[in-house]
């Protein structure tokens, strides 16, 4: 049978008293120090996650104020090309105005200095019709010295025509 020696119980007394000693000194430190960093690395996580977290916020309200000013430099943008439009017709309906009040005047003196000639040219073609009427009045001439006559005066008043 078995015999039980004193070594053997004294040796299991040992076996416990050093699992005893070795869990009051060396584990429960030890797990005392593992949860202890298990919480601080919780905590760590937690605040890396609400940091992210208000990062991306701070990223969402970025996106949002650029898309914002994005937005409104469009739109200046557009009200510059749609200013620079009108500007752009006014100057040109300017031009044109001008370019009619230039071409009226033009077309108005030219009228007027057609008139001018024209009463010139007939102040004239009347001089020369009374001065072929007089020279017919003091001569009485046959049907070709007429002839004769009246080219002299075509002529002359083309000459002075011209001049």
């Amino acid at each position: 049978m078995l015999t039980l020696n004193m070594n053997i119980v004294w040796t299991f007394v040992n076996l416990i008293v050093l699992f005893i000693l070795l869990r009051v000194f060396l584990f429960k430190p030890v797990t005392n120090i593992i949860n202890q960093r298990q919480r601080i690395l919780s905590e760590q996580m937690n605040q890396a996650d609400s940091m992210e977290k208000t990062a991306k916020e701070h990223l969402n309200e970025a996106d949002k104020v650029l898309q914002s000013s994005n937005s409104l430099a469009q739109a200046h943008a557009d009200k510059i090309i749609e200013d620079a439009k009108l500007e752009n017709a006014r100057i040109i309906n300017e031009a044109k105005e001008e370019a009619d009040r230039i071409l009226t005047d033009s077309r108005l003196r030219a009228k007027r200095e057609a008139e001018l000639l024209m009463n010139e040219s007939k102040g004239q073609i009347a001089e020369l019709a009374l001065a072929a009427a007089k020279k017919l009045a003091k001569v009485n001439r046959n049907e070709a010295e007429e002839q004769s006559l009246f080219n002299d005066v075509l002529r002359e008043a083309s000459i002075r025509h011209d001049a």
